[in-house]
């Protein structure tokens, strides 16, 4: 055993001692294990990057074709003569030059049709010969500083300050071809041709067959006259690159004109229009100077709303060195309410019952009435002390060559777009809701807690004077008429209450057939002293019998009819008045801070979230719990506080505030 454990030792010390220095590792397994080289690898080469070369390669279409078999084969794609086509590399990208991608060429098939239809489409040899001279010259690198201004001037507006026009930095120019068949068609003229359906998402020249080409110029024609034939959208779209492509051949004057025209024109059939042209007219009216017209301010309001640069048409709305028009206010009013306003008034429960017209008429005449006011002493948010940049490419989405596109750089002054815009905007909303509420007769209220003191008073003074009904007036015949059915006022007569009392206890001896003894009118007690009707009594007065002290001991009195005794009862205004004015008034019945302690705490823990939570550790029903927290709220605003859905209990979110304040009371 010694002898074992010595040996397993000494084999676990050879096979766990280091090897030697520089003395490689043999696989004693290995048929070439004899080799002491075989194990010595080279060392590893360092890893480096080679860009591919596509030299000897194309990318070139061939053409496919079947034999007499039906069997399609193709031809190779022959391999590029490094000698006649040299693959150039392609150099560092300046920061003032343009580089097109590939010479412009098109199919043959548009070629021999152009030449076919030169009549119809109005393309003679002549303007291609003209047309392809000048492209070659744009076919070449331009030297242009990207990023060069333009232009650069001050707003003339009451929002924007700066507007600096750059050209667009970029390295490769594009649909030069497509400015150049614009050049050419715009001399043109058509003849009249029946519509023609075009379906394209990037309409061009070079897409439409003679019928599409002959309609567009007849189409165009006519919107150039006034005159908006029926049209499908990608030739409305057509004439629209057109004109921002050729600001040189199509005065921007009458460019802008033209371009708003359309989009009043068509705007309700394709409302596409409204998703480009609204980014694009403010686009084609900064980089030429040029103001909106007119034609846009019926539908302005809509335009502003979609805009993503709302600041320049609400800049255009007021003249230069004027003052915003009540027509304008209207308009900001609109856009306020529709995209500014924490709280949405047309999701109100209320405005989906019947109201629609009241509320957005009252609502918006309400924020009009107090943006005027503030606008005209110059204070919340029109108080323009923040400036706002923005930069913006020109004509994204439109086809547009690259020497008409810009960057454009504007500095403006916002009424819109602070915080505090928001918290105001809410909180004069709210307030005109409850105004409304108060006049539908809904005793259910909102609260405001975001419109000041003055902002109030205005849009009471907007509401006017709550209604007070009016008694409504009779006719001369109708009154003589109800005078027969007056009651009497000659008092109140004590001998005939006598016997109408004697009279009816001889009927209820009739009744129940018991004799009943009646009672002489001269044994009757006296009736207690009443006052008339129109005596005032001093406030906290007790009537009583003159005749009787107060200290006076009483017997009881055999008779029954001695002891029917009425007590007057005083209506006290004031008092139902107080309650209606404090619902938590306090009661004799128990301590103001005892009253409904129970649901008081059942709604602090609704508003917590651990409704169903305290009535299991309370023993209470959830169900039965929630109908007495209802019942409390049908008194006190009008509606109910919790609502049932399954097995869950949820807060109304509208009464949030007064479930709060209840709780607390």
């Amino acid at each position: 055993m010694d002898f074992d454990r010595n040996h397993m030792d000494a084999e676990e010390k050879k096979n766990t001692a280091e090897p030697e220095q520089n003395t490689p590792v043999k696989n004693t397994g290995h048929p070439d294990s004899s080799d002491e080289d075989f194990w010595n690898l080279p060392p590893i080469h360092k890893r480096t990057y080679s860009p591919p070369t596509y030299d000897g390669r194309t990318t070139d279409t061939v053409p496919v074709s079947a034999d007499d078999t039906g069997t399609v084969r193709t031809e190779a794609i022959p391999p590029r003569d490094p000698a006649k086509a040299p693959a150039a590399a392609r150099p560092q990208r300046p920061a003032d030059r343009t580089w097109r991608t590939s010479t412009y060429s098109t199919s043959r098939e548009y070629q021999n049709r152009m030449q076919a239809q030169d009549k119809t489409y109005g393309f003679g040899e002549q303007d291609k010969k003209d047309a392809y001279d000048t492209f070659r010259d744009m076919d070449a690198p331009k030297r242009t500083s990207a990023g060069e201004v333009v232009t650069e001037r001050e707003g003339s507006g009451w929002l924007i300050r700066q507007v600096t026009v750059r050209r667009w930095i970029n390295d490769f120019s594009f649909y030069t071809g497509f400015a150049r068949d614009a050049a050419i068609s715009h001399s043109k003229t058509g003849t009249p041709a029946e519509p023609v359906p075009y379906h394209s998402f990037v309409p061009q020249y070079s897409q439409m067959d003679s019928r599409q080409l002959a309609f567009y110029l007849w189409f165009r024609d006519n919107a150039r006259a006034g005159v908006y034939p029926e049209a499908d959208f990608p030739y409305i779209l057509l004439y629209i690159f057109e004109i921002i492509n050729l600001p040189e051949i199509i005065p921007p004057a009458d460019g802008i004109e033209i371009l708003c025209r359309l989009w009043a024109q068509y705007r309700r059939i394709y409302q596409k229009l409204d998703t480009y042209l609204c980014e694009w007219v403010p686009d084609y009216a900064m980089i030429h100077n040029v103001p909106l017209p007119g034609i846009l301010e019926p539908f302005l309001a809509e335009i502003v709303r979609r805009a993503q640069f709302k600041e320049f048409y609400l800049d255009n709305m007021c003249p230069p060195g004027g003052r915003l028009s009540h027509r304008a206010i209207e308009v900001l009013a609109g856009v306020l309410l529709e995209t500014y306003s924490d709280y949405d008034y047309k999701k109100s429960r209320y405005y989906t019952g019947g109201n629609r017209e009241e509320y957005d008429r009252m609502i918006q005449g309400a924020l009009t009435a107090v943006l005027e006011n503030a606008y005209a002493e110059n204070r919340g948010m029109f108080v323009l002390d923040r400036t706002y940049r923005l930069t913006r490419d020109s004509f994204c989405g439109a086809i547009i060559q690259t020497e008409g596109k810009r960057r454009i750089d504007v500095s403006f002054n916002s009424c819109i777009r602070s915080p505090d815009t928001r918290r105001f905007v809410t909180g004069v909303v709210k307030y005109a809701e409850n105004k409304l509420r108060f006049r539908l007769k809904i005793k259910s209220k909102l609260g405001v807690s975001e419109i000041s003191t003055q902002d109030k008073e205005l849009v009471d003074a907007f509401f006017g004077p709550d209604d007070v009904p009016v008694k409504k007036k009779t006719a001369p015949e109708e009154e003589a008429y109800l005078k027969l059915y007056e009651a009497e006022t000659t008092g109140f007569d004590f001998s005939a209450a006598h016997e109408i009392e004697a009279a009816s206890w001889v009927n209820t001896s009739r009744l129940t057939g018991e004799e009943v003894e009646p009672v002489p009118v001269s044994a009757a007690a006296p009736l207690p002293y009443l006052p008339d009707v129109e005596e005032d009594l001093p406030e906290g007065a007790v009537t009583a019998d003159p005749g009787i002290p107060e200290d006076a001991e009483t017997e009881p009195v055999e008779n029954p009819a001695e002891s029917v005794q009425e007590t007057p009862q005083v209506n006290d205004d004031k008092h139902e008045n107080k309650e209606k004015e404090d619902p938590f008034a306090e009661v004799t019945e128990m301590p103001a801070g005892e009253r409904h302690s129970l649901e008081k705490e059942a709604v602090a823990a609704l508003l917590g979230g651990q409704y169903t939570a305290f009535c299991r550790d309370h023993g209470l029903f959830p169900g039965r719990m929630a109908e007495q927290i209802n019942e409390i709220f049908l008194e006190l605003v009008g509606d109910i506080l919790v609502e049932a859905d399954g097995n869950r209990y949820q807060l109304i979110e509208d009464y949030r505030e007064d479930a709060e304040s209840w709780s607390r009371a």
